[in-house]
């Protein structure tokens, strides 16, 4: 339920902030706002850390936390250590961070530097579409990276 109520902060930001001030986007064929008001200047880069920064932290955190317990129950000499799980996760939050790490660097540099905002330069019209397109990685990788790693996901499938 959180994660749904936070999937909201961004559409409200935008009808609070700028509800008139939309446009079409032909790079990816959706509705756009344009961000004109001055609230943007602060709002913005708020977002972008609440929205694709600290998501990005707390899964990198977790993942090396779990690295360690891991590190700490096979020093204990422990058998029941499922080294797939280990794997899984790791690979899991490392395809996660890889896929949203260049449209997080899209939205930071959109909003920072405005050399960059030249509508027919490679930063708008061919990296945006890349950064788009790694979004997608994360959800295509889980089941390659669950065949890879899970024996019993393999077998399920055959």
């Amino acid at each position: 339920t959180a994660g749904w109520i936070g999937s909201l902060i961004l559409p409200l930001a935008f009808f609070a902030v700028d509800k008139g001030d939309v446009s079409f986007d032909y790079r990816n064929y959706e509705c756009d706002f344009k961000m004109s008001s001055k609230t943007w200047k602060w709002l913005a880069p708020l977002l972008c850390a609440i929205i694709l920064m600290i998501p990005n932290c707390i899964v990198f955190a977790t993942t090396v936390n779990l690295l360690m317990i891991a590190k700490r129950v096979a020093r204990q000499g422990r058998e029941n250590l499922k080294l797939e799980g280990i794997i899984t996760a790791t690979l899991t939050a490392s395809v996660y961070c890889i896929s949203v790490f260049p449209y997080a660097i899209y939205r930071i540099a959109d909003q920072n530097f405005k050399s960059l905002r030249d509508p027919q330069g490679f930063f708008q019209r061919h990296y945006f579409r890349i950064a788009l397109s790694f979004l997608f990685l994360n959800t295509i990788s889980n089941f390659y990276i669950y065949c890879l790693t899970v024996l019993s996901f393999r077998e399920f499938l055959l």
